[in-house]
């Protein structure tokens, strides 16, 4: 009796051992959210430039890589050293051997907006590497010395870093405003405030009514000026008693005393520009011909010898850092080993071609428990697509852009490369590729008809009001953040700029304002049958999206307007990122799918986008009330 007790104890032991196994010794997969997003660490390249990238004389590589710091509230970047030696002895390893360690990693959170690491490149010593780093809203130029494992600040944090180049810490140049007249600019216009008139003739409508809105401030800073640094003395570059403006990048010489850039032409109007050779030290400049502007041609690619090393990304693929030689490849770092135990769901690319024949791409990205045969919402998001990147957003832009979190709750999206030619038709091509592939979806059978949403920003909002008031496409709701329209509110707000002529096809004057009146989608927002949010980041650029949201309100139309408290027009801020890209997630949400989110800080969103639903309830009553009497 004694044995068949211990017997069942045993049983009962090994059970709860299997059962402990199971149910806790392995995390379970949750869906993909935008906290994860915000925190994944993406590989970018740095003004286009290879990344990774080795030093020069080989026995270096860096990777540049950024994330969001929801902690801190912060984004993070990070330039990632690794010794060639080290890599190269890696693969000759066997399977399963730990990877090499880097030599160093540089992580910065400097600044509540980024690009903290910017402009970054090898010294030509192989000593380091050089970049411009964002404290405090300013910039400064740093090198950071792989031997020593140490940053050198060399030079003072200035307004705007426009371009640089490097030899060592004694011999370098940028391109900055002067530090003096800034100073003077902000004081004349605290002192214009004081006076009873201002002259506002040449300036922007900005600068006059918010000039301390940080986007004025940066457009309304004087031009760059040339500084350099000679055997370490740092001193602004002066042509006959008068700064240098270059505008172009620079190319410093091999001895770091001289440079090569471009220099307007005084004699020529509009903006022809020829090559100089500049003395730093007595100013002097000489003119050149077929000169190169900049160094990027003595950077480093992204191999050396029988090393490569890559990141290895897709649109499916999440980024992993791979060293190979000819005979073998590995993988030397996976920056997001938690994306292991996360459902993304599946994104392809999808194409499709428009009524003319036209061919289109995009991403296609699935909820991760899709189920072939339903029919789910689907969300259009604009602005290109590149199958060669892993953007969690769409488009690797995160303002308003959510393509995995919103497929993570259900919705299908659509990441559109519209690849539309500049001018008259520009608009049109675009609302034609929406529409096409919203078509073939449908007869896919992946789409509900009846759902379908659109997000626009930056110039693709022209697009989305252009869909919205030209289109036959059926939108359940929309949603346009900070961003061009060409319409007579934006013409007026910046009479310098001259798009809007090209793409309506004449200035809006005269008989020109009939065209401009059938054309622009500012004039057709009685047109407008979908609820639309209206984003502006920040108080000048929300005076630009005035016009749509006060249109459609005075129009009794569905219209919600949002202001983010942000300068940055492509966001890294994460809370600023959750604001734009969680709210797009609400919004569609709540239209496509009657879903709102129950956390109490969101209840008077909720409260106001009800509203707006039975005003769009009503509006759709009377049209269809009009069309019956119609008939």
């Amino acid at each position: 009796m004694l044995r068949i007790c211990k017997l069942r104890l045993l049983v009962t032991a090994l059970c709860l051992s299997c059962l402990c196994d199971v149910g806790f010794g392995q995390k379970p997969e949750r869906p993909f959210t935008l906290n994860d997003e915000i925190g994944l660490w993406l590989f970018i390249p740095d003004m286009g430039r290879p990344n990774p990238r080795f030093s020069p004389d080989g026995k270096y590589f860096a990777v540049y890589s950024e994330r969001g710091r929801l902690d801190l509230n912060h984004p993070e970047y990070s330039l990632r050293f690794y010794g060639s030696e080290d890599v190269e002895n890696f693969l000759k390893t066997s399977v399963g051997s730990r990877p090499p360690i880097p030599v160093w990693d540089i992580q910065l959170a400097t600044d509540k907006d980024g690009p903290i690491i910017h402009d970054w490149r090898w010294l030509p010593d192989s000593g380091g590497v050089a970049f411009v780093q964002r404290v405090n809203e300013k910039q400064k130029l740093v090198v950071g010395d792989i031997r020593k494992k140490r940053l050198h600040t060399v030079s003072e944090p200035m307004e705007n870093i426009e371009s640089f180049d490097i030899r060592d810490l004694a011999h370098f140049a940028f391109i900055a405003p002067d530090p003096a007249q800034v100073t003077e600019l902000k004081q004349k216009e605290k002192a214009d405030r004081q006076k009873s008139a201002v002259v506002g003739t040449g300036r922007r409508l900005g600068q006059l009514i918010l000039p301390d809105d940080p986007v004025v401030v940066e457009y309304s800073l004087p031009r760059g000026c040339l500084w350099a640094s000679v055997g370490g003395r740092l001193f602004k570059v002066k042509h006959n008693g008068v700064a240098v403006v270059p505008e172009g990048d620079i190319a410093l010489s091999p001895d770091g005393r001289s440079l090569i850039t471009t220099l307007p032409t005084s004699d020529v109007q509009g903006s022809a520009k020829h090559y100089v050779r500049i003395d730093l030290q007595t100013g002097s400049i000489q003119s050149l011909a077929n000169a190169p502007s900049s160094s990027d041609a003595a950077q480093s690619g992204n191999s050396h010898g029988s090393l490569e090393v890559q990141v290895k990304q897709g649109i499916d693929q999440p980024p992993l850092l791979v060293a190979s030689n000819p005979n073998t490849s590995r993988v030397i770092w996976d920056p997001n080993p938690q994306l292991k135990n996360l459902q993304l769901g599946e994104a392809s690319v999808y194409k499709w071609k428009d009524k003319q024949g036209r061919e289109f791409k995009g991403g296609l990205f699935k909820p991760f428990n899709y189920t072939p045969g339903r029919r789910y919402p689907l969300v259009i998001q604009t602005h290109g697509f590149d199958e060669s990147f892993f953007f969690p957003s769409g488009p690797g832009m995160p303002t308003a852009f959510a393509a995995r979190a919103l497929a993570s709750v259900g919705i299908v999206v659509l990441q559109v490369d519209e690849d539309c030619p500049f001018g008259s038709e520009e608009g049109a091509c675009a609302a034609s590729a929406y529409e096409s592939g919203v078509n073939k979806l449908i007869s896919d059978g992946l789409v509900d008809p009846e759902k379908v949403g659109i997000i626009g920003f930056s110039r693709s909002c022209y697009y989305v009001m252009e869909t919205l008031t030209a289109s036959s496409l059926h939108l359940k709701a929309a949603s346009i953040t900070s961003g061009l329209m060409f319409d007579y509110w934006q013409y007026a707000f910046s009479p310098e700029r001259g798009e809007g002529d090209a793409i309506i096809g004449t200035p809006p004057f005269g008989e020109g304002l009939q065209q401009w009146l059938k054309r622009s989608p500012g004039f057709n927002l009685d047109k407008v049958n979908s609820p639309l949010m209206v984003v502006g980041q920040g108080p000048d650029v929300l005076l630009t999206m005035w016009a749509a949201y006060a249109g459609l309100r005075q129009l009794n139309k569905p219209v919600d307007l949002i202001m983010l408290n942000s300068d940055e027009h492509v966001l890294t801020n994460p809370a600023v990122r959750m604001a734009s890209q969680g709210g797009s997630v609400d919004w569609f949400r709540f239209w496509l799918q009657g879903y709102e989110d129950p956390h109490p800080t969101k209840a008077e969103q909720y409260q106001r986008w009800r509203e707006l639903k039975k005003m769009q309830a009503e509006n759709e009553k009377k049209s269809t009330s009009a069309q019956a009497t119609s008939n």
